[in-house]
Order: C-alpha cells, then structure tokens, then sequence
C-alpha cells in the first residue's frame, strides 16, 4: 500500500520550509498515513485553498463536494500526526482572493483542530496563493519548533499575482 502523502517523508529533512502542493481530485482520505520521521517536533500549517475553482470543478456535481474532501482530508492528515503529544503545533490557513487564519500555529488536542477545520465555511474567489504562502511564513515565523512546514491543499495553479507565487 503506498502512502497517500509521500511528500511528508521530507519532514525529517532541514528545518528550513518546505512546500507541498497535494492535488484534491483523486486523494482517497480513507489511505491516509504520516511516514515514519514525520513524529518529531515540528510547526506544521495547512494552507486551504478556499477559492470559486474548488467548487467549481466538481467531478460529481455535488455543491461543495471538493471543500469537504479537502477538509476530511486535513483532518485525517491531523489524526495521523503528534499533536496531543505537543510535538506537533498546528495552524490552519485559508485563501481564495485573500488569507485567513483560521487556527494560530499553536499547541492544540487532535480533536480541537478537526472540529475547527469541520466549521471552516467555503470562501470563494480568486485563487491569490501568494498571499496564502506569505501568511504562512509569516505564521510559521511565530513558531517554536525546529521543522517547519506547509502543506498547501489546492486543485490548482494560482491565478491571481502568479508572477508572486514562486518567489513566495
């Protein structure tokens, strides 16, 4: 059985970030698995893509079908991870035409961040990841642990200040 998230096996590389792009179409939630080396101290902050495309392109055609595998999704991500240890500080961010930080990076109980991300409402919009990425970093800059990552979860590209999103 292949991890459903290979590109957590980085999380024990440098404690510099390190950026993820996952792929909503497609993820089977039910697989999720933390790799080994992922049980260590580390800020991890969850990068939402909140945007109109989310909804937009729903293989079924079910009204916010794609948000909600997109939250499940985050929130077995969580289940799998250290957090009611406190090796683990999670925070959650949101973005479409802007970034809302909808859990500061901090210690938190598994069950405190799955419910939070269960109330987290669609916001549609542009999708503007650079200012997605620049409130991470910043968020990521309040943290006390030595790895640092994001795990941004989008069904695409940037289309709005692409030109800002790589440098970011």
């Amino acid at each position: 059985k292949t991890p459903i998230m290979p590109a957590l096996r980085s999380c024990t590389g440098p404690s510099s970030l390190v950026v993820y792009f996952f792929l909503v179409l497609g993820v089977a939630v039910s697989q999720g698995q933390v790799p080994n080396g992922c049980d260590g101290d580390m800020d991890i902050v969850f990068l939402l893509d909140s945007s109109e495309s989310i909804i937009e392109n729903d293989p079924f055609g079910k009204p916010y079908y794609n948000w909600e595998i997109l939250k499940n999704f985050t929130k077995e991500v969580v289940k799998k991870l250290p957090v009611d240890s406190g090796d683990t500080n999670v925070g959650i961010i949101q973005y479409a035409s802007k970034a809302i930080q909808n859990l500061p990076l901090r210690r938190y109980r598994n069950q405190e961040v799955t419910k939070e991300i269960g109330l987290i409402n669609h916001m549609g919009g542009y999708t503007y990841t650079s200012e997605g990425l620049k409130q991470a970093d910043f968020a990521l800059q309040g943290g006390y642990k030595s790895r640092k990552v994001v795990v941004i979860l989008t069904d695409g590209l940037s289309n709005y200040d692409m030109q800002d999103t790589i440098p970011q």
